[in-house]
């Protein structure tokens, strides 16, 4: 699901705008980081911009020998707690190297804990050309309450896009500053032995999707409007069904986010369903990361038991 999210970076233009031209291109770190409250910390990934046209790929610009820490911070912004992360390639017993991770010491990874602040700061030493010495590249995230599924799915559901959609019943955060909003991942089980559903088929029909990247796709951001409240409080979450790919059996995962992190989906969709932009226009898409582009942002989830969806 992560890689996916940042597909936006992969191209100058989508970050910058269209009317960048080649000549006036100057790179920029790339930051990935997405903490999961109640879970061991993540790992964070730096990068830099490629250029106009040019192919990137994570492990062609990816950033190395940069000084990366989080802070855990408290009410009052002073620091708690320091974690420093470490480029994957010193880890020592790691297989494989991954120039541009840097993960979490000492081990086992801290946990995330909710309804708290986490400041991410990285240092690059010897690359001016990306910031000037001395320049710390920051962002802070707020992690979201953990919440939980009061009502599962039904463990079999027909696929009927004339009725409403599957439903799960979650928990709400009791201190929240605003309303939740979500975001679901569906991941199909078994798609070697079901079918695509029909309208995601032709799509694939057309040429428009490839059928290997629907195995785990993700819904549409959910707010206020697309959920319920029942009487007990809690909130009633619809999967859309033109988000369910696959017959078969699906595991849905509700995810709430933090502001950052909704900011840059909300943003970064505008870029690829920009009905309300103007003919050429790109915008730019929503960063919380200083002297750099990206997010580092955070997010609770819960997991549904298994769906099966029948033809």
């Amino acid at each position: 699901m992560m890689t996916r999210l940042f597909a936006f970076l992969f191209l100058t233009g989508l970050v910058a705008g269209c009317d960048l031209a080649e000549e006036d291109f100057q790179p920029e770190v790339v930051v990935e980081g997405i903490l999961i409250a109640g879970e061991p910390m993540t790992s964070v990934r730096l990068s830099e911009t490629a250029p106009l046209g040019a192919v990137y790929t994570f492990d062609r610009y990816a950033l190395s020998g940069a000084t990366v820490r989080v802070l855990l911070l408290t009410e009052s912004s002073e620091v708690e707690e320091t974690y420093e992360l470490v480029e994957n390639v010193d880890i020592p017993g790691n297989e494989g190297s991954f120039p541009g991770v840097y993960v979490p010491e000492p081990r086992p990874k801290p946990t995330v804990l909710p309804n708290r602040r986490y400041r991410l700061e990285v240092e690059l030493p010897g690359r001016g050309d990306l910031v000037p010495s001395g320049t710390l590249i920051r962002a802070e995230t707020a992690v979201p309450d953990t919440f939980s599924i009061v009502t599962q799915p039904p463990a079999s559901i027909p696929y009927d896009i004339t009725r409403p959609s599957p439903a799960i019943d979650v928990t709400t955060s009791t201190d929240a500053e605003r309303q939740s909003i979500f975001i679901f991942n569906i991941r199909a089980t078994e798609p070697e032995n079901y079918p695509l559903t029909p309208l995601v088929a032709s799509f694939v029909d057309q040429g428009d999707l490839d059928a290997e990247d629907l195995v785990s796709g993700s819904s549409p951001l959910l707010n206020e409007a697309n959920y319920e409240r029942n009487a007990d409080g809690s909130l009633r979450l619809r999967v859309p069904w033109f988000a369910i790919s696959y017959f078969g059996p699906n595991v849905f995962t509700a995810n709430a986010l933090d502001d950052a992190f909704y900011d840059f989906l909300r943003s970064r969709d505008a870029q690829f369903n920009p009905t309300t932009l103007s003919p050429g226009e790109i915008q730019r898409v929503f960063s919380n990361v200083e002297n750099g582009v990206g997010v580092f942002g955070s997010m609770a989830r819960a997991k549904a038991d298994p769906v099966f969806i029948e033809q």
